[in-house]
């Protein structure tokens, strides 16, 4: 593995602490079981330094490609392992296996190692605020965890957090091969961290990593489904990403006495076990199982509201219409541009649906057009195919 220049690690990560930066939700809360007060110094910074080590390896061997999540059913993890494995590449998870005593060790010494760096790090000043600091550190672990598997490929969902932009940062320091993997969104141009490769599924992923010259593979997906708008309206189906906001059944329930919804089913996000605030006391609620597919659901809904989710055009690909509404959950309205593209009808607040104004717009020949550029890349483009990429 040759030898990465200081200059090389040192504009690896300052490009994911600028990126982190922008992916920031609110500060991490961790609560303490035998202390009421709010922990400080060093302790502090170790509070925020945990979440970002939560999926990340202490040891990797001889694994050839290597996933750093929690793969939950329906979840983004899931869809990029199945389709992996569809080709014939197996990945491995540290998360794979769930119980509490194997999570516990590994906790254990990421945190002890995390530790040792902050110890080292804190002495020599700060320039940057804790935050950064906690990035700088959890990327040092990554790359510590790393250390044993050099001819491991690291394959990093485009959906980026601080946790995977940490991830990603750790295996270029580490010298990884490192995929950049888009899943159902409109990707962005992703940050300068030292990417190798790219599998990619529209024509919007293709513009956004043209400055980047990465090995490209294309994802193979079907083909959208035409909208069915002859659903009478009476179930309504909700989806929200893993940050909703803290009275989200409040303003479910203005939603619904707004639109004269009679029935709504939620779904929870995969990497969510419970919705804040007691469904109980809203009859028309419907909380869907947790092991219950996409396509099920959808198929139980005659249209879902969406929020700042993915998921938006996943549930369009299976033709149920959907709605983005604002204010359901942190981020702002029309995050991933779904609404703007003309892909999904949407408004910021309830008070601004229109149902026949939703139905105009799935009409439209340009909407299942914008589909398809967001999940396919046409063979004129000349990029291969990921199973041949990873042959």
């Amino acid at each position: 593995m040759a030898e990465i220049s200081i200059q090389k690690r040192a504009s690896f990560l300052l490009a994911g602490i600028k990126a982190s930066r922008r992916r920031r939700a609110q500060p991490h809360k961790v609560r303490h079981p035998f202390r009421d007060g709010p922990r400080r110094g060093i302790w502090a910074d170790l509070d925020a330094i945990m979440p970002l080590l939560k999926d990340m390896p202490v040891r990797v061997g001889a694994r050839r490609f290597l996933l750093s999540e929690k793969v939950t059913p329906g979840s983004k993890a899931a869809q990029l392992v199945g389709e992996l494995k569809h080709i014939g590449v197996e990945t491995w998870s540290p998360c794979g296996i769930q119980a509490d005593v194997i999570w516990g060790i590994r906790r254990m010494r990421l945190g002890f190692r995390a530790l040792c760096l902050l110890v080292s790090l804190r002495s020599r000043g700060r320039k940057l605020d804790q935050r950064d600091w906690a990035f700088v550190i959890a990327s040092l672990v990554a790359k510590w965890g790393l250390r044993s598997g050099p001819d491991t490929m690291v394959v990093i969902l485009a959906d980026m957090s601080p946790r995977r932009i940490a991830m990603a940062t750790g295996a270029s320091l580490a010298g990884n091969q490192l995929m950049l993997y888009q899943y159902d969104n409109n990707l962005q141009a992703p940050p300068a961290l030292g990417w190798t490769h790219a599998a990619l599924r529209s024509e919007a992923g293709l513009s956004a990593v043209k400055d980047h010259q990465l090995i490209l593979g294309r994802l193979l997906t079907c083909p959208p489904r035409a909208i069915d708008l002859s659903r009478d309206g009476g179930v309504w189906g909700m989806a929200v990403n893993a940050i909703p906001e803290p009275d989200l059944l409040g303003r479910v329930e203005t939603l619904r006495e707004y639109l004269s919804i009679d029935r709504i089913r939620f779904r929870l996000h995969p990497r969510r076990a419970t919705i804040d605030g007691d469904p109980s006391q809203y009859p028309w609620l419907d909380i869907a199982p947790p092991g219950e597919t996409l396509e099920d659901f959808c198929d139980s809904c005659d249209l879902v509201v969406c929020g700042n989710s993915a998921v938006q055009l996943k549930v369009l690909l299976t033709g149920t219409p959907v709605i983005h509404v604002g204010a359901l959950d942190t981020p702002t309205y029309d995050n991933y541009g779904f609404v703007d593209q003309g892909v999904v009808y949407g408004s910021p607040t309830p008070d601004g649906v229109s149902l026949d104004a939703m139905k105009a717009h799935y009409r439209r020949p340009s909407v299942m057009e914008a589909m398809q550029r967001n999940t396919s890349i046409p063979d004129s483009a000349g990029i291969p195919d990921l199973e041949t990429v990873l042959g």
